[in-house]
């Protein structure tokens, strides 16, 4: 009888990683529909008491009065929603809409742009105390495609100011767009559409990150890839402005569907291999459904990256996806963090040491569910500390709520003898 205590705590133990690992469902928040493209909006302070707020999007439809919710970190892991009243229903043209949050007028609140038509952006002025208003509309100079696909927002020229990137994707036949939409921002707080930075042909996801000193220091490069396996970083030199540098393969070319076979669902960044510098994470998805990762090493190449190795996905399938790289079991090697269309999101645990300059081995997906959300579609999920303990904590979108999850203090006790 002696021997069989070890046993069985080892066998719940497992039960336990394989269920839940390392988080707990806290806060459930329905009554809306998501927009399944740009399902949430993260990493920023609406309100400036120092906790991370998150803003929705939501399905266009007759019943929905505002098209966005903003939800502000109460503590605890807890959210409550608020609506973004300056919107009015009948400029919100764009269906699926592109959207990102900075410091435009370098005020230190957090402000918004997104696309309110297949040309145009619009910029939000935050006020501060979760309150905003109008400010600017963006044209896009030369844009003939269908509609924005995503936006984002850094500084790119390295000026001190927030700019945007905006990418203007083409679904039809015809020219292709072979570049993105800057808007340069200045200390003043305006910004105007000053032309186009080049990209991967018809790139469908945008990233910015800081990645190479190659452009010099203090500025984001312009990471995109798109539907036919592509993958480009463009860099802005003082002297000639933005300049795409050799590009990469993350998938391999479909013959059946060569511009959409491999479409992206996401750009991550974060240090994968523990060498202290970005790599980048590109979730993709065959046609067919199949969804994959590919890992994209910074190597200090002509690119910046090296291809490495591609993890299959699963059941953990999506067509929008969110990747997050970091630490979700506090073992001090990185993870990789993505939702998924069957279950709210996965984890694929990495197992590589530090810096080993070794294969990295991942562990494949490991879903994370409650009760309340098994089965559920993750639309696209953020990354941040929602309850104050230094831990990592998850917000998942469902196509009509918001899950929220805390890291659980007593995975931590539960695994300290090594089982994990």
């Amino acid at each position: 009888m002696r021997h069989l205590i070890p046993l069985l705590l080892v066998a719940a133990t497992h039960a336990a990683v394989a269920e839940t690992p390392a988080f707990r469902h806290v806060q459930h928040i329905g009554g809306f529909w998501a927009n399944d493209d740009t399902p949430l909006v993260s990493g920023f302070d609406a309100n400036g008491d120092g906790r991370p707020d998150l803003v929705v999007p939501r399905f266009q439809s007759g019943s929905e009065r505002w098209p966005a919710l903003l939800f502000l970190t109460q503590g605890g892991g807890r959210f409550v929603a608020e609506e973004l009243p300056f919107w009015q229903q009948q400029v919100w043209t764009q269906a699926m809409p592109a959207y990102a949050a900075g410091d435009f007028n370098n005020d230190g609140r957090v402000d918004f742009v997104f696309a309110e038509t297949s040309r145009t952006l619009r910029r939000i002025l935050g006020l501060g105390g979760g309150r905003f208003r109008n400010m600017e509309t963006i044209t896009a100079p030369e844009s003939t495609f269908n509609r924005m696909t995503r936006v984002a927002a850094g500084q790119v020229d390295g000026q001190g100011a927030t700019d945007i990137v905006a990418l203007d994707g083409f679904t039809g036949g015809g020219t292709k767009p072979t570049s993105g939409l800057v808007a340069y921002g200045n200390t003043a707080g305006t910004t105007q559409s000053q032309g186009r930075a080049p990209t991967v042909t018809n790139a469908w996801r945008v990233a910015l990150a800081d990645v190479t000193a190659t452009g010099g220091a203090g500025k984001a490069e312009i990471l995109t890839a798109n539907g036919a396996g592509e993958f480009g970083v463009t860099v802005h030199e003082g002297g000639t402005g933005p300049r795409l540098l050799p590009t990469l393969r993350f998938a391999p070319p479909d013959a059946q569907s060569p511009d959409f076979g491999n479409m992206p669902g996401d750009i991550g960044i974060g240090d994968i291999d523990g060498d202290g510098k970005p790599d980048a994470v590109v979730h993709y998805s065959r046609t067919g459904g199949a969804s994959y990762l590919r890992l994209l090493l910074n190597r200090d190449t002509a690119s910046v990256f090296a291809v490495d190795k591609e993890l299959p996905l699963g059941s953990c399938t999506a067509y929008n996806a969110s990747v997050r790289v970091g630490d979700y079991n506090g073992d001090g090697i990185a993870d990789i963090l993505v939702n998924c269309d069957d279950n709210p999101f996965a984890i694929l645990f990495g197992r590589s040491p530090a810096n080993c300059h070794c294969e990295l081995v991942f562990d494949p997906p490991a879903p994370v569910a409650s009760p309340a959300t098994q089965g559920a579609r993750g639309l696209g999920l953020a990354r941040g500390d929602y309850d104050g303990d230094g831990r990592p904590d998850i917000v998942v979108v469902t196509q009509q709520s918001l899950e929220v999850y805390v890291y659980d203090a007593a995975y931590d006790r539960l695994f300290a003898d090594g089982f994990q």
